[in-house]
């Protein structure tokens, strides 16, 4: 026989519940021991141990030995000396019943006394008193998320999961999009867009958690309210294999999108009307950023919210002209003397083919590369009698009178 100290491990397991089930909690000790069921103590006695494991319904109550050793929950295993007798006694409160003893104690009484002539194990099995409905939980939707409740039960992060809860409570379910998810929604037994949902447990209940993948800055603002301005990512059209990093105006209804230029300043992202052959000074706009239509994909090009005029003036006809729509090359010399650029390097958009044409009186300009849907870099001129080059079916397009600009997804 080995003269080894005892050692010990210790582990904590929770009894899943079942569709209809009760919630269990099971706790489980064991000692290492020798073939023989007996050890040696510290002073060389032979001592035999004695486990005790829990299952069931058990969050309340103990199970406690005479002579003392075992008060279980807390200390679920002790060892006492060969030949002894020991008593175990189960106590519970009014919400529990005790069922029985399994093992080496056996029927339906709270006491089993043990004589430890070897190593012994003991269950004893409790049932809640409680009258209780399961709450299902499924994830649907596009995106990707979790709910969780309080009070504790429900824990969800695949796509079905249950809690049981007493009759007549109220559970509060939390639903929490992961990074690349907005919630949408409840259906079922809840309703409604925020994330949280108070249910009232009156018998077993379905609820649905559906989450979406945004496209907008809007749907993202919807879902949350609280959000601010800054860095989001969105995809197009709700496609994962589409994604982009969006610059979002959360602090108007509904939220904006934008695209953000990497170049700026200078020759970079500007319209340009040149004023030779018009009265005044070139009026140029160089933009930052571009309000962006993620159903369409076509820009804003009168949005100057990022957008910076040079502070140049001139008359068109009885029209004084400030600011320039993006994408516009325009003058009125003869000549294509306007100019214009955009850059969309270090975005995932580039300018739609066959987007882009000359108008106006005499008109003129080019436009190099030809868009095609993936060309990140576009140089423009445009002018005539008094024309320009700018989207397809343009009139005019100087202050705010500029058209849409059809953009591709080019990664």
């Amino acid at each position: 026989m080995s003269h080894r100290k005892p050692g010990f491990l210790v582990s904590v397991s929770t009894l899943g519940m079942g569709w209809g089930l009760g919630l269990g909690l099971g706790l489980t000790l064991a000692m290492f021991g020798t073939s023989c069921g007996s050890i040696q103590s510290d002073d060389g006695k032979p001592v035999s141990s004695l486990l005790v494991s829990v299952k069931g319904d058990f969050s309340g109550g103990t199970i406690v030995s005479q002579p003392s050793g075992i008060e279980c929950g807390s200390t679920c295993s002790a060892t006492f000396a060969v030949g002894q007798s020991v008593t175990l006694t189960a106590t519970l409160d009014d919400s529990h019943t005790f069922v029985g003893w399994e093992g080496d104690c056996t029927g339906t009484g709270l006491t089993c006394t043990l004589p430890m002539d070897k190593g012994k194990a003991v269950t004893a099995v409790y049932k809640s008193n409680v009258e209780l409905a399961t709450v299902q939980v499924q994830l649907a939707g596009s995106g990707a998320g979790s709910v969780s409740s309080q009070p504790a039960g429900i824990a969800c992060p695949s796509l079905f999961c249950s809690g049981g809860f007493a009759k007549g409570q109220t559970v509060t379910l939390t639903a929490t999009p992961d990074g690349t998810s907005y919630f949408t929604g409840w259906g079922g037994a809840c309703s409604g867009t925020t994330t949280t949902c108070n249910l009232s447990v009156t018998s077993d209940a379905q609820v649905t958690a559906n989450f979406g993948v945004p496209s907008s800055c809007e749907q993202l603002r919807a879902a949350t309210p609280a959000l601010t301005d800054g860095n989001y990512t969105l995809f197009v059209t709700g496609d994962k294999t589409k994604p982009w990093t969006a610059y979002c105006v959360m602090s108007v209804t509904p939220a904006l999108t934008y695209i953000t230029l990497t170049n700026t300043g200078g020759n970079f992202n500007f319209s340009q009307y040149t004023a030779t052959g018009a009265p005044g000074t070139n009026v140029r706009t160089n933009y930052s950023r571009l309000l962006f239509d993620t159903t369409t994909l076509k820009v804003d090009t009168n949005d100057k919210r990022f957008g910076i005029s040079n502070g140049g003036s001139l008359q068109h006809g009885a029209t004084t002209v400030q600011s320039m729509p993006f994408a516009v090359a325009m003058g009125c010399n003869g000549t294509a003397n306007g100019l214009a650029n955009m850059d969309f390097t270090g975005t995932k958009f580039a300018v739609a083919a066959n987007t882009l044409a000359v108008g106006g009186s005499g008109s003129s300009g080019t436009t190099t590369p030809a868009p095609d849907g993936q060309a990140k870099v576009i140089n423009m001129t445009g002018g005539g009698g008094c024309g320009w080059n700018a989207p397809a079916t343009s009139f005019d397009p100087f202050n705010s009178q500029g058209l849409p600009l059809q953009l591709s997804y080019a990664p």
